[in-house]
């Protein structure tokens, strides 16, 4: 949250500093809102801004543009203008307002007149839901006609920040019945411009889907950088959230019914969110509902909490998004989340305004395979070797790395993790340097090999995959070891022996690699009478190559992560923790049960640290957690004696001679402050 760089105080703009959102999503029959009662609310809450609808679907001020849909139930309010008097009476108390605009869609007859702004899938339909058309953001509404919108807002209300909702190219709808990708007029032309001559795809599931949503992502890219610009030009205090390019970026915590829980999605999403470049703040709006189909069903308080616990910890700005005028819908998370954004603007000044993220590990997040699909086993295998080890680590996008080599925001870290990401691309370059720098890393799986299996990385200890990439059940009772094995020849084996499951390649060793372990291919496992005859091949469980810089490659060509992620047995993370040690020896260390999170920052000289307890997740959600005690952080030599504070429980905190602090106990979480230890991170 800390302010960039290039900024300091007396140029930074206000959203570089902590602010907490409170958003009233609205619906038509809330246009006679009482705006002090809601101001209450949201005072009480803890927030200082609030993020209110205003134009695009439904306009909650008198819009005088034909393209715009007047909301008739203004006409119950004396003003006629909810907008008008919510900014008025929320600057009167000091509260900023964020102008909401969803340009995904308008009425019917705005439609009808204007049938090329329209999504169509690729036999022509159109996207229609609730009697409201999608737009396309090739198409004239959003290339041209959202600056109108967006200016007949500026030159009537001094607001404070605009924010675009759904502000993309939609393939499915609210009940998620996939269309597609849209094939309008302006698509076409478009794609086949960007693309030299290409046509659009029609199956989402094809490889030309890649080369759409790069597409796409360009396409907003632009309307953001220019929507981003035009607002400034007029009033350079109005912070824009729009994408990447923008003032600040985005992330919504939700729940989808039908899909299990993730439990560290939200800090996951923030951390990934900094790595980006140039840095810039991230603001984490929570959804106090279960699911869009039931809008009005509470989600779990404890499950609420995590959303916010999660995004301030990886320094998000926190943001509670309820439906409707507070109080008239029940909502049993709200008392939960006011705790909690109230914590986060009493340490405003010494821990959240300048809270860094500090960790010396990167794991490496690669975009989905597919369109709609989830991170691969693979990376979440090795996010859960990590966090249940407490070793503290960021996480970084793939598509960054060679913007965060160029601004030199690599080099804080010891080791980048690559967990089968498959071929790098342009990154590759920048990891050799990163590498010859002193850099380490570590990839798995095909991470930094092409298609045709020639390495990617010249830093690298393999020239080559060899061989065809072998997966599935043509790896079942294939093991590795880094135990010598020098009984195998009589069935005598000793441990550990790692389950290898999802993907295994052989490699062409570079001069100069060092080899690790051995093999075990695969024997008969059944019948038992049948079920032996492992023999060590030649080829090692992991190769590695020093820099003469001191740096290191390290390949293991195998799914480590997905081994543990599919049977959660010990031998793999000890394996892969003793690959990443060797590296990144850790500083801190942690005497806690394995669900316990921890995430470490700086706050100038401060060292900060976030205990996340995650005794309460389940397939679907977070239930309450278990008090956990008995919880110790063990400092370094280098810093004994420290004062620490723990600032939930509002105590402070005596590491004595051995450097040990010794927490009470742990309920949701605590966040430890230890003064003028930000270099032990």
């Amino acid at each position: 949250m800390s302010t960039t760089p290039d900024e300091t105080p007396s140029t930074a703009k206000w959203w570089n500093y902590p602010f907490a959102v409170f958003q009233t999503n609205l619906q038509e029959i809330d246009a006679s809102l009482d705006v002090e009662a809601a101001l209450d609310a949201i005072e009480a809450h803890g927030a200082n801004a609030w993020l209110l609808n205003t134009g695009g679907i439904i306009s909650n001020f008198p819009t005088e543009l034909p393209f715009q849909t007047r909301n008739p139930h203004l006409a119950e309010r004396p003003s006629g203008d909810l907008v008008g008097d919510a900014v008025e009476a929320a600057h009167q108390r000091g509260i900023r307002v964020l102008a909401r605009f969803d340009l995904s869609k308008v009425s019917a007859p705005i439609a009808a007149a204007h049938p090329e702004w329209c999504f169509r899938t690729h036999d022509g339909e159109p996207q229609v839901y609730n009697d409201l058309w999608s737009m396309c953001p090739s198409a004239g509404y959003y290339q041209e006609r959202s600056f109108d919108i967006i200016d007949e807002v500026l030159d009537r209300y001094p607001i404070d920040g605009v924010f675009f909702n759904w502000f993309n190219f939609n393939i499915i709808d609210y009940s998620r019945k996939l269309y597609g990708v849209c094939h309008c007029t302006a698509c076409v032309r478009r794609y086949r411009q960007w693309s030299h001559g290409k046509s659009l795809p029609v199956d989402t599931r094809s490889p030309e889907i890649r080369t759409w949503s790069r597409f796409t992502a360009e396409v907003l890219a632009d309307l953001n950088t220019r929507i981003t610009a035009h607002i400034h030009t007029r009033a350079e205090d109005v912070l824009v959230v729009l994408g990447k390019q923008a003032d600040m970026r985005y992330a919504e915590s939700n729940k989808m019914f039908g899909r299990d829980l993730w439990p560290h999605t939200t800090g996951e999403d923030v951390s990934e969110l900094h790595h980006h470049e140039p840095p810039v703040p991230a603001l984490v709006n929570s959804v106090s509902f279960v699911d869009m189909p039931y809008r009005m069903a509470g989600e779990e308080p404890s499950h609420f909490a995590q959303y916010l616990i999660q995004g301030i910890a990886r320094g998000g700005m926190p943001s509670t998004y309820i439906m409707g005028a507070p109080g008239r819908i029940p909502y049993p998370s709200l008392e939960a989340a006011g705790e909690i954004t109230r914590f986060f603007r009493r340490h405003e000044e010494d821990v959240y305004g300048r809270l860094a993220p500090a960790s010396r590990i990167a794991l490496v997040k690669a975009p989905p395979a597919q369109l709609g699909s989830a991170a691969s086993e693979e990376y979440h295998g090795t996010y859960s070797m990590l966090q249940r080890a407490q070793r503290p680590f960021d996480v970084v996008p793939l598509d960054q790395i060679a913007q965060l080599q160029a601004a030199g925001r690599l080099a804080r870290f010891d080791l980048l993790v690559i967990p089968d990401v498959g071929a790098l691309g342009s990154q590759a370059a920048a990891l050799d340097a990163y590498v010859r720098d002193g850099g380490n890393v570590l990839t798995t799986g095909a991470s930094g090999f092409t298609e045709d299996g020639t390495a990617e990385l010249r830093t690298s200890p393999a020239h080559a995959r060899v061989g065809d990439v072998r997966c599935g059940q043509d790896l079942w009772s294939t093991y590795a070891t880094l135990a010598p094995q020098d009984h195998a020849a009589s069935h005598h084996f000793d441990a550990p022996i790692v389950p290898v499951l999802g993907k295994l390649h052989d490699c062409a060793w570079a001069v100069g690699a060092l080899r690790h372990g051995v093999m075990l291919p695969p024997a008969p496992f059944g019948p038992p009478e049948k079920a032996y005859g492992h023999i060590p091949s030649k080829e090692p469980a992991y190769g590695s190559l020093p820099d003469p810089s001191g740096g290191s490659v390290t390949v293991l060509p195998w799914t480590i992560g997905q081994s543990y992620r599919e049977i959660e047995t010990t031998p793999p993370q000890e394996m892969f923790l003793r690959i990443v040690d060797a590296t990144a020896p850790p500083r801190l260390r942690f005497d806690a049960p394995e669900n316990v999170e921890v995430i470490v920052g700086t706050a100038g000289d401060h060292l900060v640290i976030h205990l996340v307890n995650l005794t309460g997740a389940s397939r679907r959600g977070f239930r309450p957690p278990v008090a956990v005690t008995g919880v110790r952080v063990m400092l370094p030599q280098t810093a004994r004696d420290p004062r620490a504070d723990a600032l939930v429980a509002g105590v402070p905190l005596d590491a004595g001679v051995d450097g040990v602090l010794e927490l009470g106990t742990l309920h949701d979480f605590e966040v430890l402050r230890i003064r003028g230890a930000a270099s032990i991170a």
